[in-house]
């Protein structure tokens, strides 16, 4: 018989060769035509380098040389695997049973002939001197932390012939195809082969993830992140709008329909406006300012164990990529949760500029931190340490080093290209966020000034603005109760049911990558036999970690036990004071209208939907009116609020606003008491004197609300002549001895707006 052998210049597990694969390449496993189990031997010309040559008996053999030429090398795999066949090419040289070929590289492996390195009938016969003299020594100063010294505890020892050769196996003479049977039987404890078995960290310390990053403390800390964030975004949607549901099914069997579905949403506006919804907010801006700063720590620290990873202390491949591992996931802890919160603040009209600068700095130095260990190229051999008792048979390195589950790295879902969109994602919705508090564009405001806004506000101006959509609304609005419901009935109504979609996507993917998330932290806990968390390994620095979090629950509990007025009261200057928006359900529900002068794609606060009124030429309006209306948007008071104050309806005051009544003395100490005007100012302008009517709009008007008023006079005004007459006779109703106000009206249709006219019938005179 005479047996091949293969010389294989390449590596296919580049520097990262580990003990598991190099003494257990020959198995079933592989289906590459120049593994053993299918019938060749095989020698790596990366193992057994001495120099410029190759001396694999001086390697395997030698107990003086051989340590460090196998274990203290930059291709120790390969040495191992070829140590591992190296008995039986000497047993097959010694027998004259190797191919021509296969002699020459023998002798230029410098493996000499030596048939009592392997006898079949005696399995002690096989040696592999330096290979199981540093496992003996290893073992018996590290037995107790590493279960693979325990035999008992490796169930593939008593089957070693399947991590080495199988028993009656064919091999193929080369060249003339006949068939040979080599039987290979020996003990199991010829050869541990199973040292990596369960390497994990519920024996010893040592096979942690670095505590600094992957402590239990900080697993626990990574978790309540993600569940915070989650129950914030839950919480906010259940007191802006979500509670009503439930409400109503609620309360249907007991009220009907129409009337649950009034008290469901009075129950929502009360929670809206509780002391509950302000202490979620306040604590989310408490969560941002922790999770943002505890964050950008655990990146920094990331950064530095990348350019330096002797800091991760790793005591063996698999733990060194245990911890690279967990830096992506770290990466994203510091971009999904972050870019998460500021769209949950977002949505609650809270961002401020610095939690926006912050955010984002937190976002890009995750990123860096994701990239960096995304192209890391860790040294194999300088990046593992060992502290434990000398084992100069291993010239100094735990065999333990070279364990490692190949592959596991790259099965963290974060650790591949799918996380590329996830990364995407966060930039583009967080670059969206930036833009939002970015107002250089000139924005016309509903009184007609202008102020500084934002690009998308810009854009839904000169979309709305579009000839197609005035035509759209003047065909489409209150024409199909379908289209009402649906939204479809305005331009406007139609843009913000688009924005509410793609928010909604956006939050519904932010859910989505947050669970994900989570299950990658799971990998901290389900390593296979790799385990990396030590749940019992609680520190001081760990219970900081999880702490970290509880001022958030407080900031909760206290701002919705004390009142937000309270609370924050006693965070400002003397000087200063927290006043409570006067806020009502409309200001909630800016859907629910035909609101064209609402222009903003992004305003959310109660407070500019207040002091939006009818877009008007300012010239044409007196002196009284612009100061009027800034007071009103300075305080953030309804046309309600005011008439309440001054004892009158809300139309008439409005009509003072506007220069279109008369006020007398006592209207204007009221309006100076409540719009904190001085009352001497107000007297300057024209408010007492007497109105120049009528002169405010230009005929037929443009503005769509005050046009529908028109154009009801327009269609049904002789039908309101003709009624009128035959119930008063000849006549008018007169607009001088006059009142009017408007109502709101509910029911399971929608919601309807009432306006009264109540005028004096006067006759006409004969003369």
């Amino acid at each position: 018989m005479a047996y091949s052998i293969v010389e294989r210049t390449d590596q296919p597990y580049g520097p990262w060769y580990d003990f598991a694969t190099a003494s257990g390449v020959y198995n079933w496993g592989y289906s590459d035509a120049n593994d053993g189990a299918w019938g060749y031997l095989q020698l790596y010309d990366s193992g057994c380098k001495v120099g410029n040559g190759w001396n694999c008996t001086a390697a395997c053999l030698d107990t003086e040389l051989g340590p460090n030429l196998l274990w203290n090398t930059t291709n120790t795999g390969y040495t191992l695997q070829n140590c591992i066949v190296l008995p039986f090419i000497a047993a097959l040289l010694a027998a004259s049973d190797l191919t021509p070929t296969a002699v020459k590289l023998a002798q230029k492996y410098q493996i000499a002939p030596d048939a009592s390195l392997f006898n079949s009938s005696n399995a002690s016969a096989i040696s592999w001197p330096v290979i199981n003299n540093c496992i003996n020594q290893f073992c018996e100063g590290n037995g107790g932390s590493t279960p693979g010294c325990d035999t008992s505890h490796a169930p593939n020892q008593d089957a070693m012939l399947w991590y080495t050769f199988t028993p009656n196996e064919t091999y193929y003479q080369d060249g003339d195809g006949q068939n040979y049977t080599q039987n290979i039987t020996f003990d199991g404890v010829t050869f541990n082969s199973g040292l990596c078995y369960n390497l994990n960290a519920g024996y010893d310390s040592i096979y942690l993830i670095n505590g600094d990053i992957g402590g239990i403390g900080m697993f626990v800390s990574y978790l309540m992140q993600m569940f915070i964030i989650l129950s914030a975004w839950l919480l906010y949607h259940f007191y802006e709008t979500w509670a009503r549901w439930p409400v109503a099914v609620t309360l249907i069997p007991f009220h009907g329909a129409r009337k649950a579905s009034m008290l469901a949403k009075k129950a929502q506006t009360d929670l809206r406006v509780s002391d509950h919804a302000a202490a979620l907010v306040s604590a989310l801006d408490e969560m941002q300012k922790a999770q943002v700063f505890f964050m950008l720590a655990v990146q920094i620290a990331a950064l530095i164990a990348l350019q330096n990873p002797t800091y991760i202390q790793a005591t063996s491949w698999q733990q060194l990529f245990n911890n690279y591992g967990i830096l992506f996931n770290l990466a994203f802890g510091g971009m999904l949760p972050v870019v998460f919160a500021m769209l949950i603040k977002r949505l609650a009209g809270t961002t401020a500029v610095y939690t926006i600068i912050v955010s984002t700095c937190c976002v890009i130095v995750s990123s860096v931190t994701w990239f960096l260990t995304w192209n890391a190229n860790p040294d194999p051999d300088t990046s593992i340490v060992y502290t434990g008792p000398p084992i100069p048979q291993c010239a100094g390195i735990a065999p333990t080093k070279f364990c490692y589950q190949y592959g596991w790295f790259y099965a963290n879902a974060d650790a591949t290209s799918k996380a590329f969109p996830m990364l995407v994602f966060c930039w583009v919705v967080q670059l969206f966020l930036i833009l939002d508090v970015i107002t250089l564009f000139r924005v016309e405001e509903a009184d007609g000034s202008a102020s500084k806004g934002n690009c998308f506000q810009w854009i839904e101006q000169r979309i709305l603005r579009m000839p197609f959509w005035t035509r759209y609304d003047d065909k489409h609005f209150n024409q199909s109760r379908w289209r009402t419901m649906l939204h479809f009935d305005t331009g406007e109504r139609m843009v913000r049911l688009l924005q509410s979609c793609i928010v909604f996507a956006t939050e519904c993917g932010f859910v989505g990558l947050n669970v994900v998330l989570i299950t990658d932290y799971a990998h901290l806990l389900l390593v296979n036999d790799f385990q990396t968390l030590d749940l019992k390994n609680w520190t001081l620095g760990q219970v900081i970690a999880v702490t970290i979090w509880v001022p958030v629950f407080l900031e909760y509990l206290y701002v919705a036990a004390g009142g937000p007025e309270a609370i924050y009261k006693g965070r400002l200057h003397k000087d200063f004071e927290v006043v409570r928006k006067s806020t009502t359900q409309e200001e909630h529900s800016p859907h629910d209208h035909d609101d064209r002068e609402k222009l903003s794609a992004t305003v959310s606060s109660s407070a500019v939907e207040l002091t939006h009124v009818e877009p008007v030429t300012l010239h044409r309006l007196p002196s009284q009116s612009p100061l009027l209306f800034a007071a009103k948007k300075q305080k953030n008071l309804s046309f309600e609020t005011i008439a309440k104050a001054l004892g009158r309806e809300e139309v008439a005051v409005a009509a003072l606003f506007y220069g279109q009544a008369k006020a007398s003395e006592e209207d204007v100490k009221n309006l100076a008491k409540v719009l904190d005007i001085p009352e001497a100012k107000l007297l300057e302008t024209e408010m007492t004197g007497f109105p120049d009517r009528g002169k405010q709009m230009e005929m037929p008007p443009k503005e769509p609300l005050v046009y529908r008023l028109f154009e009801i006079v327009q269609n049904y005004g002789y039908a309101y002549k003709a009624v009128m007459n035959e119930k008063f006779g000849d006549g008018i109703m007169s607009a001088i001895s006059f009142s009017t106000k408007v109502e709101k009206e509910e029911d399971d249709k929608g919601t309807w707006c009432v306006i009264t006219l109540r005028g004096k019938w006067l006759p006409f005179t004969r003369f």
